[in-house]
């Protein structure tokens, strides 16, 4: 039996297209349904009337990368939906570009980052760039 669609919630700071919102109410009403077994990607894709899984998993590792969800590795039906709670909103400060939560570098201007303080006006962490100088003292310190 397949879910019914609920509406998505917004989270703050977490910026989904139309359709990974979709997948992710999917998702969440699929694990309700099941006893929180999640879909699997032909479960998904039939669901949406998508021709490749490729897409999907496209769509899964975006909702991945925006800590919206958890997935296990090489485990099949392995998502987990990450509670808005612990949602958290990374930027590199040198792009001002989103970045995994877990990043040490930013994939996008490649730019080596540490975890900074949050910034209560903005309410989510922001990440400080380290220059060459300062990592190389680290390292030096380290060995």
């Amino acid at each position: 039996m397949l879910p019914e669609l609920r509406p998505p919630t917004r989270s703050a700071g977490i910026m989904l297209t139309r359709r990974q919102r979709d997948i992710l109410a999917y998702i969440a009403a699929y694990l309700d349904a099941n006893n929180g077994v999640s879909p699997s990607f032909d479960e998904i894709r039939s669901f949406f009337g998508i021709a490749s899984r490729g897409v999907i998993h496209r769509h899964l590792t975006a909702l991945e990368e925006r800590g919206a969800i958890r997935r296990l590795k090489g485990r099949a039906r392995a998502i987990e939906i990450i509670p808005e709670a612990e949602r958290q909103l990374h930027c590199c400060p040198a792009c001002e570009k989103p970045i995994p939560p877990s990043a040490l570098v930013c994939p996008n201007c490649e730019t080596p980052l540490t975890t900074g303080k949050p910034m209560p006006a903005l309410g989510f962490p922001f990440l400080s760039h380290r220059t060459q100088a300062e990592i190389a003292a680290d390292e030096a310190a380290a060995a």
